[in-house]
């Protein structure tokens, strides 16, 4: 997931709000998104391929693994789940994101999770699907510490297996994505 700026967000909050003037650049509102999207979309690829073609080769010549949740043993799956109830869920809030409320603040290079979350049980009050989990860095690292044999260094990138844990803590989620904002 993608944000651009907070003019950006606040108009893909709001379909009805649609800017159809041309800027100085001869692009409209729309025009100029969708430029910087695939830009942006082109600068993640490349990023993706040399992080799997050359900085993973890297790291593994050195015993140091990021773990799939799929490859975890049952010991370090078992350390997560503590790690979270232990250092994650007592520090983090979700935020809802709704077209009545201003769009949640994104500290400059934080660590997001945007959530879909359902309710567990059916109320009358007003609620939004789309929740915002800052990770604040500080407390909590953006690679946690694995247990691993000796000799090497195993670590878990924050995001797709705390999906459940947050599932289970907070409601039924039904997406999960990661989110860090620069600039």
């Amino acid at each position: 997931m993608n944000f651009y700026g907070a003019g950006s967000a606040a108009q893909a909050l709001d379909p009805c709000r649609r800017d159809l003037s041309v800027g100085p650049d001869g692009w409209t509102h729309a025009e100029t998104l969708s430029a910087i999207s695939k830009r942006v979309h082109e600068l993640a690829e490349e990023q993706h391929l040399c992080f799997l073609n050359t900085i993973m080769s890297q790291l593994s010549a050195e015993e140091i693994h990021l773990v799939r949740p799929e490859e975890m043993s049952g010991e370090q799956g078992r350390f997560l789940e503590e790690y979270f109830h232990r250092t994650l869920y007592p520090i983090v809030t979700p935020l809802a994101i709704d077209p009545g409320h201003p769009f949640p603040y994104l500290a400059n290079r934080s660590l997001c999770l945007v959530v879909s979350l359902g309710t567990r049980i059916a109320s009358r009050l007003p609620h939004t699907d789309l929740s915002i989990v800052h990770i604040p860095t500080q407390v909590a690292p953006r690679f946690i510490p694995l247990p691993s044999r000796d000799g090497q260094y195993a670590f878990y990138a924050v995001g797709g297996r705390l999906a459940p844990l947050f599932v289970a803590a907070l409601s039924t989620a039904l997406r999960l994505s990661l989110v860090t904002r620069f600039g």
